[in-house]
């Protein structure tokens, strides 16, 4: 890889600061802020210590279950898979390799009436994929997936922290927004 970006709040650290790998085959590469000329010349402005070093121990405190994590969220991934096909209504996309990213939609429901019912019942989800807010997927259009469903798509983001009680009410949330969608 030549670049190599990580946020820190993907791996539970504090958000706005993250890392950036630069492989030594670029030779030049633009500076991103101008000014004093730290970091070799791409990046001046005092570092965020605190947010650093947040980072760092989230790196360290993740690094130490990773592969555990990894195997309990995949789990916990196809649980969910399983218990939300069974609702008549809700559509899974996707091949599901991560193993903490779940696509779902109810289509011909708009995401955000979805996304209001669940926040009612404490469950918070996101809006179809991390690539598209506030227009439609190109990722979900490139999976030739129905205007409907990409329309209706949601995205159940899992973390090491999720517990399988978690699972259980967003199943329950999912399969009871239907049940009201339906009615109305």
């Amino acid at each position: 890889a030549d670049l190599i970006s990580v946020s820190s709040h993907k791996v539970h650290g504090p958000k706005g600061v993250g890392a950036l790998y630069i492989s030594p085959r670029l030779k030049s590469f633009p500076a991103f802020l101008l000014g004093g000329g730290q970091e070799s010349g791409l990046r001046s402005g005092t570092e965020a210590m605190p947010a650093i070093c947040g980072f760092g121990a989230a790196c360290e405190a993740g690094l130490a279950a990773w592969k555990d994590d990894i195997a309990r969220e995949a789990a916990l991934r196809d649980f969910c898979i399983a218990k939300l096909q069974e609702i008549p209504g809700v559509v899974i996309s996707g091949a599901h390799d991560a193993p903490h990213i779940i696509s779902a939609s109810i289509p011909g429901v708009p995401t955000q009436n979805t996304i209001n019912l669940l926040q009612d019942r404490e469950v918070f989800v996101s809006a179809g994929s991390a690539c598209a807010k506030g227009h439609r997927s190109h990722v979900l259009e490139a999976m030739k997936l129905s205007p409907a469903v990409i329309d209706g798509s949601f995205r159940i983001s899992l973390s090491r922290f999720t517990t399988q009680d978690e699972i259980e009410q967003l199943v329950s949330a999912v399969a009871d927004t239907v049940l009201q969608l339906r009615k109305t």
